[in-house]
């Protein structure tokens, strides 16, 4: 898993970016994990900028 934060022209974190590789013999339900736990997190986020 690798993580990156974007930042502004101000130095302020603006977005941050998450990329889960997909290797090995995961397959389909493997695939299936890997988007469910994205759009969680991706819910989890828009959550907490709506508070």
């Amino acid at each position: 898993m690798r993580s990156k934060t974007i930042i502004n022209s101000k130095g302020e974190p603006q977005a941050t970016r998450i990329e889960i590789p997909i290797k090995g013999a995961g397959g389909a339900l493997g695939m299936q994990a890997v988007t469910k736990l994205t759009a969680l997190i991706s819910g989890l986020k828009n959550k907490k900028n709506r508070v």
